[in-house]
């Protein structure tokens, strides 16, 4: 029988792979909570997870102007499609504006590369992570957000 302990929790699997989970609360869990539990344990203990978190590891050490663009980039674009969606369900009738997502994404490149730059030009000139030391970078970043909403 093969056996995964973490905590105070154990998962059993015996000859047939069927599934016993053992815990303090194991009476108040029902099995639906049981196999919720052990799949979402299984998804975050998963090769595709840690892969992706040494994926992401090397691109912020490596490729930071990049990351910072699709980050930027992405976000653009996922408020603007949550937004069209959110204006769809107000008025139905409203077609879906794939350039005015390819325009915010745009927005969001442009964005991701003058804060990149910018955060370095800070780090240059107030080193330092203490938070006095990121409290003034936030502050000295405001202009750059009052201008934009002009």
């Amino acid at each position: 029988m093969r056996q995964k302990v973490t905590q105070d929790r154990a998962l059993r699997f015996d000859a047939k792979n069927k599934i016993s989970f053992t815990s303090p609360v194991n009476e108040v869990m029902s099995t639906t909570m049981k196999i919720s539990h052990l799949l979402l344990n299984r998804f975050i203990n998963s090769t595709f997870i840690s892969k992706m978190r040494s994926g992401t590891s090397y691109m912020f050490r490596k490729h930071l102007l990049l990351t910072n663009i699709g980050i930027s980039a992405s976000i653009g674009s996922v408020g603007d499609c949550i937004e069209q969606n959110y204006e769809k369900y107000k008025a139905p009738d409203r077609k879906y504006d794939v350039r005015r997502t390819l325009n915010m994404s745009a927005a969001g490149v442009t964005t991701g590369a003058v804060c990149h730059y910018w955060y370095i030009w800070l780090d240059r000139y107030m080193p330092g992570r203490t938070f006095r030391i990121a409290m003034k970078k936030v502050i000295y970043r405001m202009p750059q957000y009052v201008n934009g909403l002009k």
